[in-house]
């Protein structure tokens, strides 16, 4: 096959991708596919992809602990017993 035909090979497929993608995204905004889903499969076939940016901040060594008394120390107090129900009205 001459490089031609690979450059019409690859137009098709790339036309075949954007088709699916703008189906899912269409999907998505209707509500037709979980927002997981689609989340995954925008990852991982639509090179999206989540940026977060942590910024560290300097913390004053006076605020800090220094043993393992004091931390516990700073710790909010717990109630004793946790009542959980798991029955639903």
């Amino acid at each position: 096959m001459d490089m031609n035909g690979w450059e019409k090979y690859s137009q098709i497929l790339k036309r075949a991708k954007d088709t699916i993608s703008l189906m899912e995204n269409t999907m998505a905004a209707d509500g037709q596919i979980p927002s997981a889903v689609w989340i995954f499969r925008a990852k991982n076939y639509q090179k999206m992809k989540d940026v977060q940016e942590i910024q560290a901040v300097g913390v004053n060594q006076g605020d800090v602990p220094t043993n393992a008394d004091d931390m516990v120390a700073t710790l909010p107090e717990a109630p004793d017993v946790i009542e959980v129900d798991s029955k639903k009205e």
